[in-house]
């Protein structure tokens, strides 16, 4: 079975296009307002016409012919033509009345040229007997004019009007009522044909004022598959981009003002404690001691950096999502960067009493992406582990080998993230809670790690519940010919188990 065409750059088939629809439809009421034309002129002349009087032609035809025998029984110089006339104007049938002295009397028009000759024949035999008798024509009616005993004429009537004849008597009955039936049906065509497609083009036109108006919800009626449904179609699609899109500006629009609310909250912390120990330092009348004066300008460094740093990681998450600088794209040994993100956090897990282990499985062994920026990445999502891990906790760093990728993941026993907050973890600036708030951390890590993951082609995620929660960074797997086996930083196949118990109870 057929599909009917309904994509969006395809044509209906012709019989279901509006443009064809419209031509036949006028072609079939065209057609039906001639055939209703014709009927009614047949029934009009029909009417008009009247009975035959006598019942038949040659009931007809003799009872002119004894009336015509009468009349010049009594005139002989009978006015033949103004008696018929006056006798027969209102019977609609022509007749013709043929003298044997040649004379020719017509209550219509003139006959035929066969007629003629029919009746000259006819008259010449009913005069002279010895002639043969013509052969008889069915339907047209005849009889003799006797007079005295001998045939003076001869009475024909057609079986039917002559089409002048039926013209001039019915012209101009026929000229108004054809005019009539075709304005009749010209209307209901247009009705019947134009109206459905204007009442769909009406409902688009109020649906493109209420978009216009911004109501982006209202949709146009997709019935048919004609012309119009196809525009409405395209109009309805345009239309759910646009709520799209508006939906997107609006989020865009929110998220810039929630940055800009962050980053005056980020920064007006650094920047009050600079102002307040400035503003300390430079009185003149107060007097300081060296390591008092040299403490406060330590936290004045302090805060500094800490500006730094939120500036410097809202550039790099800017020039990240706008995929701008350039990667370093090699193998990288998952044991180095393990290494790395102990020797980095160490400390700070032993002062929390945190254990911290690392592992990596067979074939897991080496990863694809720039060392520097995934470095990066785990220190970040480590850093924002570390912070939520209470004392005595533990946090691990694993190499799972996929299929077709490299899992990394970084897991805790935390206190875990809430499910309605696990879709948001990602975004800038966004804190869990207001306990997490008060937390040191920019609320940048987990976003530039999420930055840094897709511009490497991989991607994240994250999983919680109540004392666990892991975050799995997903990478491809390095073309076996780019690893040399050489490589001093590529660990021993089999697998690897980096473990620094940072502090054991």
């Amino acid at each position: 079975m057929d599909e009917p065409a309904t994509n969006e750059g395809t044509s209906p088939r012709w019989y279901r296009s509006l443009y064809w629809r419209i031509g036949i439809g006028f072609v079939v009421f065209l057609t039906l307002v001639l055939s209703v034309h014709i009927a009614f002129m047949v029934w009009m002349v029909d009417r008009a016409a009247g009975p035959m009087p006598g019942g038949s032609a040659y009931r007809f035809a003799k009872i002119i012919a004894d009336d015509v025998g009468s009349g010049l029984a009594r005139h002989q110089q009978l006015d033949l033509q103004q008696h018929v006339r006056r006798r027969y104007a209102q019977v609609p049938h022509p007749f013709f009345l043929l003298m044997t002295d040649g004379r020719l009397v017509s209550s219509a028009a003139q006959p035929e040229a066969s007629l003629m000759q029919f009746m000259r024949n006819e008259l010449r035999r009913r005069v002279q007997v010895k002639l043969p008798p013509e052969p008889i024509r069915p339907y047209i009616g005849r009889a003799s004019i006797i007079v005295d005993g001998n045939v003076v004429g001869l009475v024909t009537v057609p079986p039917r009007a002559p089409l002048m004849v039926v013209l001039g008597r019915f012209a101009p009955r026929l000229a108004i009522s054809g005019l009539v039936v075709l304005m009749i049906g010209t209307v209901l065509a247009a009705t019947l044909i134009v109206r459905s497609p204007r009442r769909r083009l009406n409902a688009l036109q109020e649906v493109t004022r209420r978009v216009a108006a911004g109501d982006l919800s209202a949709r146009a009626p997709e019935q048919g598959e004609d012309e119009i449904a196809a525009l409405a179609r395209a109009f309805n699609t345009m239309a759910v981009e646009l709520g799209l899109r508006a939906e997107q500006l609006h989020a865009a629009d929110h998220a810039r003002r929630q940055l800009l609310a962050d980053m005056c909250h980020e920064l007006s912390t650094p920047l009050t404690a600079i102002r307040g120990y400035v503003e300390v330092l430079l009185m003149r009348d107060v007097s300081f001691e060296s390591s008092a004066r040299e403490r406060y300008l330590g936290i004045i460094e302090q805060e500094t950096h800490r500006m730094q740093r939120r500036i410097a990681d809202l550039l790099d998450l800017a020039r990240l999502e706008a995929e701008g600088g350039i990667l370093a794209i090699q193998p990288v040994s998952v044991a180095q960067l393990f290494g790395y993100v102990v020797a980095m956090h160490g400390s700070d897990c032993a002062r929390k009493q945190i254990a911290l282990t690392t592992a990596a499985e067979p074939g897991a062994e080496t990863v694809v992406g720039d060392p520097d920026r995934l470095e990066q990445v785990l220190q970040n999502l480590t850093a924002n582990a570390i912070r939520h891990t209470p004392r005595d906790g533990r946090i691990e760093l694993r190499a799972l080998a996929q299929e077709k990728s490299v899992d990394l993941t970084v897991s805790d026993t935390g206190e875990g993230i809430p499910p309605e907050h696990l879709p948001r973890v990602f975004d800038r600036f966004y804190k869990v809670d207001s306990a997490r708030a008060g937390r040191s951390g920019s609320g940048l890590g987990l976003s530039i790690a999420k930055a840094i993951t897709e511009r490497l082609g991989g991607a994240i995620a994250v999983t919680s519940r109540p004392g666990e929660t892991i975050f799995k960074v997903k990478l491809p797997l390095p073309n076996p010919k780019d690893v040399s086996a050489e490589d001093p930083g590529a660990p021993e196949a089999g697998e690897t188990s980096l473990s620094y118990p940072v502090w054991s109870p």
